[in-house]
């Protein structure tokens, strides 16, 4: 009978035990970071959070290091409901949500603080992105800005450039690395951290430029299936410990880059002062675990090396045209895609940024049916540099949209920056001195517009906003034809 007892206890146990494991929600995601690294050792504490915020309920399982490949066919993985989700960097974001491209471009953020400002300007609009593929977009991510690495030493910075330009502008995608680890690729533009975090690309670079190349968006994302099979109480407390983690996981990856630069000119300095004859702020090769910056050629001019490391540019104020020109030569050597009808709006912010005259406060958006999101777009991405309080509005719904007011034609062409998503014809009488505007659909110009004003396209926006050309003139019309 004791025994009986006994069992019949152990069953009920065994079984309640079952039933509790039932009650978990164990979501797989999958990220190229390499275990140990600083990446995963932030990520596993954040779901560990998790786990505690729900009472055990939900669970975040990692494959790490690419194990089940390149980010590109981790985003199908998502897309196909063989995955929960995952941590990607621009490659796996832009591969689900194809706008997210438009953060590739070069020059297009200087500091953090335009980043943060940016992120929280398009958070709604990169929210609704990914909405619309079925993936809850979690968090941002920072991986950093991408500095120039080179396999061998070299003594300037446009030498490092010319020779990273079949790879400066190549996502960061299986494909990169593979060459990088196979030797084929010479010089590329990668994150530190990020270099760091793969694992792949470690002990394959011997210097490091101080120049931020350029930005590199991360994010966490789950798939809508995988996100609906959370209660909905389990669905607010992942987003509340997302919300309070994103800043903390930035501003620490941020600080954890910036000591990896550091540790890379520390270790650079007592090599030169142990190599007599060298050029004081050079090169210097690096450890694996930090690679070296590149400082200044200044031939013990240290007073000029000083002031052009604080202010992160790497030549004398004589020589930041020819930096510039070198980056800017490099980086359209081999140029992105033609731009797509749906990365215009971004693209025409930029414009804006670079040919707007003064602070605008007003806004025009015209557009035709069908592309009110687009214009929608438009002021979201406008609202990363400038803060327009008149938001003038041609197209039927497009007012209730954007909270703007709905004019006529002329009143939005009187704007100070003007975003044209419909197939209009633009006369020169129809502008004012000091507009600019943002062609982003098939409109007509006529010839009069097209002698008295400045025409840019999106190859001379960037060099535009890599500083080789100026586009801002006074009392000047400007347009950017996508």
């Amino acid at each position: 009978m004791r025994v009986a007892v006994a069992v019949a206890v152990s069953l009920l146990l065994l079984l309640g035990g079952r039933a509790e494991a039932d009650k978990r929600i164990r979501l797989r995601l999958g990220t190229l970071a390499i275990d140990g690294s600083r990446y995963m050792t932030d990520i596993l504490a954040l779901g560990r959070e998790i786990a505690a915020r729900t009472d055990g309920a939900v669970h975040l399982d990692w494959v790490t290091g690419g194990q089940l490949g390149d980010e590109t066919a981790m985003a199908e993985l998502v897309q196909r409901g063989k995955l929960d989700g995952g941590g990607f960097s621009e490659v796996g974001l832009a591969a689900l949500a194809p706008e997210m491209a438009v953060w590739r471009y070069p020059g297009l953020f200087q500091d953090y603080g335009e980043v943060d400002r940016a992120t929280a300007a398009l958070d709604a609009t990169v929210r609704g992105w990914f909405d619309r593929r079925d993936v809850v977009f979690a968090m941002w991510a920072d991986l950093g800005f991408a500095h120039v690495f080179a396999r061998r030493p070299f003594a300037t910075l446009r030498e490092a450039l010319v020779r990273a330009t079949p790879w400066l502008s190549r996502p960061l995608d299986g494909k990169l690395t593979a060459e990088i680890a196979g030797g084929t690729a010479q010089a590329w533009a990668m994150p530190p951290l990020y270099m760091l975090a793969i694992g792949a690309t470690q002990g394959h670079a011997k210097q490091m430029t101080a120049l931020r190349y350029r930005y590199v968006v991360g994010g966490l994302v789950f798939a809508r299936a995988a996100w609906a099979r959370l209660t909905a109480e389990q669905q607010a407390a992942v987003a509340a410990v997302c919300r309070a983690w994103q800043p903390r996981l930035r501003s620490g990856w941020r600080e954890a880059g910036l000591g990896t630069l550091a540790s890379g000119r520390r270790d650079a300095r007592c090599r030169r002062r142990r190599a007599r004859g060298v050029r004081r702020g050079n090169v210097g090769e690096s450890p694996r675990h930090a690679p070296a910056s590149l400082g200044l050629d200044d031939r013990g001019h240290r007073a000029k090396a000083r002031r052009a490391r604080r202010t992160a540019m790497a030549s004398p104020p004589g020589d930041v045209p020819r930096r510039r020109a070198a980056l800017v030569a490099a980086a359209l050597a081999n140029p992105p895609h033609a731009l797509e009808p749906r990365l215009s709006p971004a693209a025409g912010a930029v414009a804006s940024r670079y040919l707007a005259v003064g602070t605008p406060r007003s806004l025009g958006l015209i557009a035709a049916d069908g592309a009110i999101d687009a214009a929608a777009d438009s002021l979201a991405a406008h609202r990363v540099w400038f803060q327009p309080r008149d938001v003038r509005c041609v197209g039927d719904g497009l007012a209730a949209r954007t909270g703007g007011r709905e004019v006529g034609l002329a009143e939005a062409l009187a704007c100070d920056i003007v975003c044209v998503h419909a197939p209009i014809a633009i006369a020169a009488a129809q502008l004012r001195r000091g507009t600019h505007v943002n062609v982003l659909a098939p409109a007509t110009l006529d010839d009069e517009l097209r002698a008295i004003a400045v025409l840019a396209d999106t190859a001379r926006v960037a060099r535009m906003a890599a500083g080789l050309e100026d586009g801002r003139q006074l009392d000047e019309l400007t347009l950017y034809v996508a």
